[in-house]
């Protein structure tokens, strides 16, 4: 194998005058490549990569094939031998990877850099990702965490917003009054209010563990050990929380563990590969979990995102619930289980849609603009993120021979942790009148370059720590 080629597709690649300075080269000369001597036992040396925006110009990459012309879904990380064009999947959500010195970088659309020990020969992992450096900036509408690694081991980066005080998850009525529900040192993310309102399930980004905040006892309490799980989603019942998690084999599942922890999780369906995305949401009937990404049915793998239904009981058929050569996301059902409300581009910009769920009928526009992170409020409304206005948007639907959709602003949504077209940042109490948001509760400071030299022997420090904590 005389070079190798890891790609990250994703959606634009702006850097910073800091970063640009910090890493003089030009954007195609960025190449994350690998090159090793025959008959040399040298780890190989990699450049910088970072694929442009248009959907043509996606690394030729494909989940489980070595076509070399075939495009990869968003967010695949792969590895591909640029003399046999054999390429494998690793399994892994990214926006940009490098590779230092025995080790795999790659930094997610949530901002955060991760590191994994990684064998070049057999092209896997030998240790489960650890969070190294969280909170990068990045931006709402163009996810581009800003950092770049240099072959030498030095970093340069931008912070999204340093505080010297706590981060909160609050509870925002529909008037706009905020109650504190939970202050921490660092920022939780992904966070999800059970049924009944007195816990909240929610993930951390420094160590990819699932927790379970109980609002009556004041406690925290982890319910995953292993792999990088994120994005949970509770069961209808409120006594299982599905999530996402990737092994460090580099396979990628869709898990369940008891709320109480009195069992290990376990995966729905294992081998059921869901490449990118999340366990969205679950079906008020508990019959299904929505999940969103690039999936495994046999062998049938789209190019873009799509939106599915994965039974909750692990037996029968994954469905294709939404799907089209755009990329769809975040898919939730109604209370109901009538209809689906999903993000797509297919217009250029993400909106927000709904449509019937697992049965025929057409979709209806219910944004007026570019919008994300739409939620089910009841069986009539709909919110979601107008990125036109930055604020949380209240749409009520009219189901008749038509959908007639009206729209109020309820909030700013620029007060809050942003989400994304991928995974929505918020939630809804069941009966409707609550959010859930994470915020800061201090100002944040102007963002200053960071420059670090010789910063890979923190990273051997931190996964060696991680290596002897398991």
């Amino acid at each position: 194998m005389d070079s190798l080629l890891i790609s990250a597709p994703t959606t634009t690649c702006t850097a910073s005058t800091a970063l640009e300075a910090s890493h003089k080269r030009s954007a195609s000369d960025r190449r994350v490549r690998a090159r090793r001597h025959r008959g040399s036992t040298r780890h190989p040396r990699f450049h910088l990569r970072c694929p442009a925006a248009d959907r043509s110009s996606r690394p030729f990459v494909r989940r489980g094939s070595s076509d070399a012309a075939a495009p990869a879904a968003p967010g695949q990380l792969a590895v591909r031998d640029l003399t046999t064009g054999e390429q494998t999947l690793l399994g892994l959500q990214a926006i940009r990877a490098w590779y230092n010195d025995g080790y795999l970088l790659f930094v997610t659309r949530e901002g955060t850099l991760f590191a994994a020990k990684f064998d070049v020969r057999r092209r896997t992992l030998t240790s489960d990702p650890v969070g190294v450096l969280d909170g990068l900036s990045q931006s709402v509408r163009v996810v581009t965490p800003q950092v770049d690694v240099s072959a030498s081991g030095a970093i340069a980066y931008l912070r999204g917003g340093e505080t010297a005080e706590e981060h909160a998850i609050v509870q925002v009525d529909r008037s706009g009054h905020e109650d504190v529900l939970l202050s921490t040192p660092g920022p939780d993310r992904w966070a999800r209010l059970s049924p009944d309102k007195t816990r909240i399930v929610m993930g951390k980004a420094t160590d990819r563990r699932i927790y379970i905040y109980d609002r009556r006892s004041g406690t925290t309490s982890p319910v995953t050990f292993a792999g990088s799980s994120q994005r949970p989603s509770w069961s209808p019942d409120g006594r299982h929380v599905a999530f996402i998690s990737t092994s460090r084999e580099g396979t990628t599942d869709v898990w369940v563990v008891r709320a109480d922890g009195a069992e290990p999780a376990k995966a729905v369906a294992a081998g059921k590969d869901v490449v990118q995305q999340s366990a969205t949401s679950w079906t008020r009937d508990g019959a299904w979990i929505v999940i969103d990404g690039s999936a495994d049915e046999g062998g049938s793998v789209g190019d873009a995102d799509d939106v599915f239904a994965l039974p909750a009981s692990g037996k029968g058929p994954l469905r294709r619930v939404v799907a089209t050569t755009a990329s769809e996301q975040t898919g939730e059902v109604s209370p109901d289980g009538r209809w689906i409300a999903y993000v797509s581009d297919d217009a250029g910009d993400f909106q927000v849609y709904v449509q019937p769920f697992l049965r025929p009928g057409g979709r209806t526009l219910v944004s007026t603009g570019p919008a994300i992170e739409p939620a089910w409020a009841s069986n009539s409304e709909i919110t979601y993120t107008s990125l036109m206005s930055d604020s949380l948007v209240l749409a009520t639907l009219d189901f008749g021979a038509s959908i007639g959709v009206a729209r109020r602003s309820l909030l700013d949504r620029s007060r809050y942790a942003p989400g994304s077209p991928g995974f929505r940042e918020y939630d809804v109490s069941r009966d409707g009148q609550q959010f859930l948001f994470e915020k800061s509760l201090s100002r944040s400071e102007r963002a200053e370059p960071v420059v670090v030299l010789n910063w890979m022997a923190e990273v051997r420090r931190a996964v060696a720590t991680q290596v002897r904590a398991r």
